[in-house]
């Protein structure tokens, strides 16, 4: 935030520094924000490869089911998808910790943004309020002037009447 246009703002300083770190703050949680959701994307890419890996296992089980020999194939195939499963589940824990996790980095972000905002609406308001009161000083100065013209003028007209 530049300091100039701050002039005339009582303060300006110390709104300038809030101003800066508001949007210091605000580009953290963005930050973060793009952390998180990578990480959660990693996750999601993960659960849905444990699927797909459920996915293809059964089917291919579904088709060879009549060469299995044994009870001791079957007891594998139960054990792998009974891990596969278990996998799935802790993924799909995790992606929803993963989820919880971009909703309050997202919120966060929010609230940063409506923070710097609103810094930047004081100062904008402010702002104002200094311009009209320059502009109305100035109108104030161009009456007064003008008045002393007419004045002069008046008491010229009055000394060549005399």
């Amino acid at each position: 935030m530049a300091q100039t246009r701050l002039q005339g703002i009582p303060n300006a300083t110390a709104f300038s520094h809030l101003i800066d770190r508001a949007a210091d703050e605000r580009d953290q949680a963005a930050r973060q924000l793009a952390n998180v959701s990578l990480l959660r994307d990693d996750s999601r890419n993960k659960l849905e490869m444990l699927d797909g890996y459920r996915r293809d296992y059964l089917q291919r089980m579904r088709d060879g089911m009549e060469r299995v020999d044994g009870p001791g194939a079957l007891a594998t195939f139960g054990a792998f998808v009974a891990k596969l499963e278990a996998a799935i589940k802790q993924q799909t824990e995790d992606y929803a910790f993963r989820e919880q996790a971009v909703a309050r980095a997202r919120a966060i972000v929010l609230e940063a943004e409506r923070r710097l905002r609103s810094l930047e609406t004081y100062v904008a308001r402010k702002e104002a309020a200094v311009a009209l009161k320059a502009q109305r000083q100035e109108a104030r100065n161009n009456d007064e002037y003008a008045q002393r013209i007419a004045l002069n003028r008046m008491a010229a007209a009055a000394a060549d009447q005399a």
